[in-house]
């Protein structure tokens, strides 16, 4: 037999490999918001404990009642979504707390190994960094 005919060998139902991952990759939304609109690491773990569409829910019912003079909505529902949102947005900020904590952690150990391992280097990135502005917001 020869060996380039091994490209056109019939390929059997289970003759290859059976692993195969089907957990759907969805972190890809989380690494691309750009700089300064948010951290997508935190954006992943707020969405993890309460997704876009239960928040949405919550201020509905909430919402609802207030500009319709309590025609439309449930009263008893916003009182209860009123107290998870308040539960939520705790949470929240303790995820955003915790997040900046992390990343000023992790800044500083760059930084304290960039000094230890080349101090002009450390220099001169301090005087770019002291020159930085913030990007006007849109």
């Amino acid at each position: 037999m020869f060996p380039w005919f091994i490209h056109w060998a019939p390929h059997y139902p289970f003759s290859g490999t059976l692993r195969q991952s089907v957990e759907p990759h969805t972190r890809w939304f989380f690494d691309s918001i750009r700089m300064g609109a948010g951290d997508g690491r935190t954006e992943q773990q707020i969405f993890d404990a309460y997704s876009y569409g239960t928040q949405l829910g919550w201020i509905i019912d909430v919402l609802l009642p207030l500009i319709s003079d309590g025609q439309v909505g449930n009263k008893k529902n916003a009182v209860r979504s009123t107290k998870k949102l308040i539960a939520a947005y705790e949470t929240i900020e303790k995820i955003k707390k915790l997040n900046k904590e992390i990343n000023e952690e992790a800044l500083l150990n760059g930084l304290q190994s960039l000094l230890n391992h080349d101090e002009e280097a450390f220099r001169t990135l301090i005087d770019k960094a002291s020159k930085l502005e913030p990007e006007p917001k849109p």
